[in-house]
């Protein structure tokens, strides 16, 4: 079994380090384990980031200018990230042209794959739920009920204002490709 990671980075915060043991436990047990990356901050040879340089400047462009501009829009007290994952990238191309038997996403906002470049993907999925956006909106975590209840105007939490993000993000991801998420 060939089995590709993707993870926004290897070793540069919780989520990013519980998949690079995953990873490093899987390559333990004789099992083809690759970690894809946006962002590398090991020198393990085992990690690929596939970015060239001026691939790396994009992705801080677009993780930075685009979630911050449009995060802009929503005025909330929910310190919490957010992750639109509006805009395409090439990652697609390369897990599908690659010989993987399963794609095991991680943490993968930051602009790393859009919602609608994860519909795209045609290998078997397994996603590792770091936190909770891929079943929330735009946030990363969140107490109140939406996520449940369906991210609706009449349920909008006092503390935000100005354009919903969260119903909006959550719309997308509800409405993307042919098969919607499935928990």
């Amino acid at each position: 079994m060939r089995i590709i990671h993707l993870s926004y980075s290897d070793i540069n915060g919780g989520a990013f380090r519980a998949t690079y043991r995953i990873h490093q436990s899987l390559l333990k047990q004789g099992i083809s384990s690759r970690l894809w990356v946006n962002e590398k901050k090991s020198d393990d040879w085992t990690v690929e980031d596939l970015n060239n340089k001026i691939g790396k400047v994009l992705n801080k462009l677009r993780s930075q200018v685009i979630n911050n501009s449009f995060l802009k829009m929503l005025k909330s007290e929910n310190n919490i990230p957010h992750s639109l994952s509006v805009l395409p990238s090439n990652w697609v191309k390369y897990i599908n042209n690659s010989d993987a038997d399963i794609i095991h996403l991680h943490w993968i906002q930051n602009e790393m794959l859009s919602i609608k470049d994860i519909s795209k993907i045609k290998k078997p999925i397994v996603w590792t739920l770091h936190d909770m956006w891929a079943f929330c909106g735009a946030e990363h975590y969140t107490n109140d009920n939406r996520w449940r209840e369906g991210y609706y105007p009449n349920n909008r939490p006092n503390y935000e204002s100005g354009f919903d993000l969260n119903r909006w993000t959550w719309n997308r991801k509800k409405n993307i490709g042919k098969t919607p998420f499935k928990l």
